[in-house]
């Protein structure tokens, strides 16, 4: 994927922007998912989800979850990575 993220740190928080939020999503639920030796398949059952192609349009990025879904997503490949999804407005 071609795209540009910042990193940057406040405190001991990690900030990140990037100039395509899609493409970033995706890859981070892709690279997640293989991390965690899951296949779509074992995601959109986690999920229950109706169908294998619910959950892979987000990897592939042609849809952008809102930020509980994505933490959703997170939470159906590691319930371990929830915790680590911070949002400066929840504090």
């Amino acid at each position: 994927p071609e795209f540009i993220v910042h990193i940057s740190f406040m405190g001991d928080e990690l900030l990140i922007d990037t100039s395509d939020s899609k493409k970033l999503i995706a890859l981070i639920l892709r690279r997640q998912r293989q991390r965690n030796h899951l296949r779509l398949e074992d995601i959109a059952r986690h999920l229950e989800a109706k169908s294998i192609n619910e959950y892979a349009q987000y990897e592939q990025g042609k849809h952008m979850p809102s930020l509980d879904k994505f933490q959703q997503l997170l939470e159906a490949i590691d319930p371990h990575l929830s915790p680590y999804l911070c949002l400066l407005s929840d504090k």
